[in-house]
């Protein structure tokens, strides 16, 4: 009898530092009713009082007992703490609830050293992307996002929340791309790098690689005129896909994680236009292109000039390859790819934490492609004469070809700038030219 009083006065003693009255109706039924020794009407019937605390005499018999939370019948050293509280299961290190066993826990089943020990802390919660299985069933990793925990959270691993703001757009050495203020009103998720062909090929079942170290893997390419990347086909990004296959891949990823896809699609003969594309609200919850503004607000990175990392004028004014240390740092182009992609990652991302989005291969977006210039009064306009809204951020309505923005591993500097952009027809492939989707925030 002894040894047990010892035994439950050491555990008062770690849970809170005192022996009187520390726990509260989150932990045991009684164990924070106080009395004093020999004063048994001080405790409720059926308790007897023992170091200052009231201590039910059948706890662990199986009977729910007066001021019991519960009692899963099992008589033995741990009944002090678990065998009584509400909702109450066997004693488990990482179920949220301190056991008699347990200094602590910290509500995180997987094993991180220190989910029991004597120093750990309650560290658990909603998008700490840890799941606490007493009291979540999913965890996507957004502090922010409302179905954080919910039973059919999407994750975000691999993207990166990009939150409102505003910034300059543009630039005055860009043809019909003049600076321009752009209201960012909402939050979105953007992926933290290219869709890599090993994405696409389990999503689509397809490889669309022009070329064949994307395929078959570094080692078929050995006799090719041109080097391999360091990395396999799984880790290049995707390429040689049409604006279409783009829209395609951002549904497909949406119905595959249970979201509504943002785009829907519309077969027609047309030859130039064989599928009529509705994107009805930039609010949708499912995966899509980022719009233009999107794009160059995420590479800049609250930044203004050339490239994120600095304003390095070298082959800025040049149509020839040039080195440029600014960008050699953070991209793939000209002068450092030996005309091939290279693995995604490799290179410094952007402060936002976003990888290759100057070179390696240019990227699609949502816009069509417009020229936006001031008129004689200085109110910048598209091609349709339509005056620039600050607050609408998905361009122009209508045109003949979509944007693609970055640069690939061709580029001269001047062309994978943080404001490039250029032309290029929705229907058309290039071995340069491929995709980043992004999803708004709930």
């Amino acid at each position: 009898m002894m040894l047990t009083k010892i035994l439950r006065a050491l555990v008062l003693f770690i849970c809170c530092g005192t022996l009187y009255a520390c726990f509260n109706w989150d932990t045991p039924a009684g164990a924070n009713l106080a009395c004093s020794d020999g004063e048994t009407k001080t405790c409720p019937e059926g308790w007897s009082c023992e170091d200052g605390t009231c201590i039910s005499l059948n706890c662990g018999d199986g009977v729910q007992d007066p001021l019991e939370e519960c009692d899963w019948g099992k008589n033995n050293s741990n009944t002090l703490i678990d065998a009584c509280r509400e909702n109450c299961t066997e004693p488990t290190c990482g179920d949220g609830v301190v056991d008699s066993n347990e200094a602590c826990d910290d509500g995180n089943r997987i094993d991180d050293g220190n989910g029991c020990s004597e120093t750990c802390e309650r560290v658990g919660f909603c998008g700490d992307n840890e799941i606490q299985s007493a009291v979540e069933s999913c965890e996507d990793g957004n502090e922010v996002n409302g179905d954080g925990c919910s039973s059919n959270c999407i994750t975000e691993q691999g993207y990166t929340l990009i939150l409102p703001g505003s910034f300059t757009m543009g630039d005055d050495l860009l043809a019909g791309s003049a600076p321009r203020t752009v209201n960012i009103k909402h939050s979105f998720f953007i992926m933290t790098h290219e869709v890599t062909q090993g994405e696409w090929y389990d999503l689509m079942g397809t490889k669309p690689s022009e070329y064949k170290q994307c395929h078959e893997g570094c080692d078929a390419c050995k006799t090719d005129t041109k080097p391999c990347p360091d990395e396999c086909w799984r880790d290049c990004p995707v390429e040689n896909i049409t604006w279409f296959d783009a829209i395609d891949y951002s549904n497909q990823l949406s119905t595959a994680v249970g979201l509504t896809p943002c785009y829907t699609l519309t077969t027609t003969t047309a030859t130039f236009e064989p599928v009529v594309i509705e994107f009805p609200d930039i609010e949708c919850s499912g995966y899509r292109l980022p719009t233009e503004a999107e794009w160059e607000y995420a590479v800049r990175a609250g930044t203004n000039t050339p490239y994120y990392t600095g304003a390095n004028q070298d082959g800025l004014s040049s149509t020839e390859c040039t080195e440029n240390t600014d960008l050699a740092s953070i991209g793939w182009y000209c002068h450092n790819s030996n005309e091939v992609v290279q693995a995604v990652g490799q290179k410094d991302p952007n402060p936002w934490g976003l990888y290759d989005m100057n070179g390696n291969v240019a990227e699609w977006v949502w816009d069509w492609y417009n020229s936006f210039v001031p008129d004689d009064m200085g109110i910048i306009r598209d091609d349709k004469g339509n005056e620039y809204d600050p607050d609408e951020i998905r361009g122009p309505e209508t045109g003949d070809d979509r944007v693609k923005k970055g640069g690939d591993k061709n580029s001269y500097p001047i062309d994978a700038r943080s404001v490039s952009r250029l032309p290029h027809s929705p229907n058309g492939k290039y071995n340069g030219l491929g995709l980043r989707v992004v999803r708004t925030a709930p």
